[in-house]
């Protein structure tokens, strides 16, 4: 089965094993874009405006998680605005293109027992760019990725 997005085709198999290789290969190439460019807003610093909206919707998020609810529109805005102040329209637009093709492979539940987990791991990204630590960052999103894995793997938290 193909699955085109903006002009991108990913192929993908609809159920079964299929469907957990692929996504788990976009989660993997997610992880490898966004773990360089998690560097890159470490090192160059974000915007107090970038800061304070990452802060907002990691808040969100925790009133989310403690009631519940999906944080899946919160998950998608946190990483489009992370990446905002590079200046990079066209790796906006293939991040997107993973979110859709990730969804369409293995649809995400509403809720998750590990949204608070989720949270927090949301909150160390925001504070490694705070701080400036391109190496703290990379770790983050290694961890927060780690966590894509097992949710992908079935026993896990669905924050992407």
């Amino acid at each position: 089965v193909l699955f085109r997005s903006d002009g991108l085709i990913f192929h993908s198999r609809l159920s079964g094993e299929g469907a957990v290789r692929t996504a788990t290969e976009l989660a993997d190439l997610r992880q490898i874009l966004e773990t360089e460019l998690i560097q890159r807003v470490a090192v160059n610093g974000a915007s107090e405006s970038v800061v304070v909206r990452l802060g907002q919707i990691v808040d969100e998020m925790g009133r989310r998680a403690e009631a519940d609810e999906s944080l899946d529109d919160l998950d998608r805005e946190f990483h489009a605005k992370l990446y905002s102040d590079l200046d990079l329209p066209l790796m906006g637009q293939l991040l997107e293109a993973f979110w859709l093709a990730l969804a369409w492979a293995k649809p995400m539940p509403a809720a998750s027992q590990d949204e608070e987990d989720a949270v927090e791991r949301h909150r160390a990204i925001v504070e490694a760019v705070v701080s400036r630590d391109p190496a703290a960052a990379a770790e983050a999103m290694r961890q927060h990725f780690a966590n894509t894995q097992r949710w992908i793997s079935g026993s896990g938290d669905p924050a992407l």
